[in-house]
């Protein structure tokens, strides 16, 4: 059984090692984002880097897909297998915790 949980909260930028990629619709996100975040974590490791908590933001474009970036906290160089860009600040955002596992997500939409 999954929970979810929204948090009004600051968000400080955050430096990640990341992918981004576009999901033609919302039902097709788990499917991109799973194998996405695996592909992310194995390249980090590779670097010597520990990948933690997994951070996604979401962003529906103007062909009704979705824009995902994806990853995680990251303070080495530039390495094969992800970019590193800056997830800015925001001064409000509202945040939604997903607690359970991956094949619960579903609920959390």
């Amino acid at each position: 059984m999954s929970q979810i949980d929204y948090v009004l909260k600051s968000l400080p930028a955050r430096l990640l090692a990341a992918r981004e990629a576009t999901a033609g619709s919302q039902p097709e996100i788990a499917a991109v984002v799973e194998p996405l975040f695996g592909e992310v974590s194995e390249a980090v490791s590779a670097t010597g880097g520990c990948p933690e908590t997994g951070v996604a933001t979401y962003e529906s474009d103007h062909e009704g897909g979705v824009r995902i970036v994806l990853g995680y906290d990251y303070a080495g160089p530039p390495a094969s297998g992800f970019d590193v860009r800056t997830l800015p600040a925001a001064e409000q955002a509202v945040c939604a915790v997903h607690l359970g596992a991956m094949e619960t997500i579903g609920a959390s939409w």
